[in-house]
């Protein structure tokens, strides 16, 4: 059975007016809290305050870029505290109808995507799209990219036919608007190609994943992290229609370049751990799998905890390779630790859960027929 999730490629962004590269965030740290919240970062020197005479407007456009960067390590649970207090401030500062707003609206649902909490970010990216569609209308960039945030959110939760038209949507517009030879109409056709992947769909996705990587390789070159998070999701897709070579060549390509790029210690290369042990499960090497799948499963539960997605996917991605080698007990195990994180992430209805639960009825059913 395929439990493999592609990536998700979310476009995190700053506040118009602050470019990161005016600050050496590595040198940024909080220096005081209020109420639980931050209330001063120190930047080399310089300390930017909610208390500054812009009104917090400067601190919250620094928490934003220091946010941005704890997103891009993998940091999820101090990026969401940061945008939290970024969107605080500009709704207070800015008002509703201001485009920063918008941007910290998209920013905190889609941290909160980050994390498999997806029905909690929904309501945020709605109202950073309708804020967008009133200031920019509907042809325009930013109102387009939400438009594939949202399509992608409600398709991480499972409601895929409700997503489909919406990514169909992004893809016409940003092919028309954008060209064939931009980064964000090739994370469009691999949007659109996962989602069609979820819907059991792989030859009609292959060839939009295919136009998306050599986008890819043309425009960010081949070392991008999110080159090989098409390469990733390609590799699953060919695994499905059990094309395992060409897979297993893929998806060591990513995970080279993501252990390259962000180490071991990084969401997406615990993902190419988890498809390499999956590619060698499907051909039956599954005692070749176990160290890949518990790789996995040990490297998402130091950075994401038990209560996300990827973690529940790796627990029933073991349990599943247990069962091959007939070590039910073991299986079991794994497979009660999936549904309790399955419907902690997407709920007791999620189709995904759903197969969860039955497998766990079928390995007590063939215990008792013994």
């Amino acid at each position: 059975m395929r439990i493999l999730f592609g990536l998700c490629l979310f476009v995190l962004s700053s506040a118009q007016g602050f470019a990161a590269q005016d600050l050496d965030l590595s040198t940024c740290s909080i220096s005081a809290l209020r109420d639980g919240k931050p209330a001063a970062i120190t930047c080399a020197g310089n300390t930017f305050t909610i208390d500054d005479a812009d009104d917090g407007i400067e601190f919250s456009n620094v928490i934003t870029g220091l946010a941005l960067q704890f997103w891009r390590d993998g940091r999820y649970n101090r990026a969401e505290t940061l945008f939290r207090s970024a969107l605080d401030i500009r709704r207070r500062v800015l008002g509703e109808d201001h485009p920063d707003t918008a941007t910290s609206y998209k920013n905190f649902a889609l941290i909160l995507d980050s994390q498999g909490r997806f029905d909690k970010g929904e309501p945020f990216l709605r109202k950073a799209l309708a804020i967008r569609k009133r200031i920019f209308g509907d042809d325009h960039v930013d109102t387009i990219r939400l438009k594939g945030h949202l399509a992608l959110n409600l398709d991480f939760q499972g409601r895929y036919a409700d997503a489909e038209p919406f990514l169909s949507q992004v893809l016409e517009t940003q092919r028309r608007v954008l060209g064939e030879d931009d980064h964000f109409t090739a994370v469009s056709y691999h949007n659109l190609a996962s989602n069609l992947d979820r819907q059991g769909r792989y030859a009609e996705a292959e060839p939009f994943y295919r136009n998306g990587l050599d986008i890819k390789l043309r425009v960010v070159g081949v070392d991008d992290p999110s080159t090989a998070a098409t390469y990733s999701s390609f590799a699953s897709n060919l695994t499905a229609q059990g094309r395992y070579a060409e897979a297993d060549k893929l998806n060591r390509k990513a995970l080279e370049i993501q252990l390259r790029g962000f180490g071991e210690d990084h969401p997406s290369t615990a993902r190419s751990y988890s498809n390499t042990a999956y590619i060698l499960t499907l051909q039956g090497m599954y005692i070749e799998a176990d160290p890949f799948n518990r790789k996995a499963l040990e490297i998402r539960l130091r950075i994401l905890g038990e209560g996300h997605v990827d973690t529940a996917t790796s627990y029933f991605n073991l349990a599943f390779n247990l069962t091959s080698l007939s070590r039910y007990k073991e299986a079991e195990t794994f497979y009660r630790k999936a549904i309790s994180s399955f419907e902690r992430a997407l709920g007791k209805d999620h189709p995904t859960t759903i197969r969860a639960v039955e497998r766990v009825a079928n390995i007590i059913k063939n215990e008792h027929q013994k």
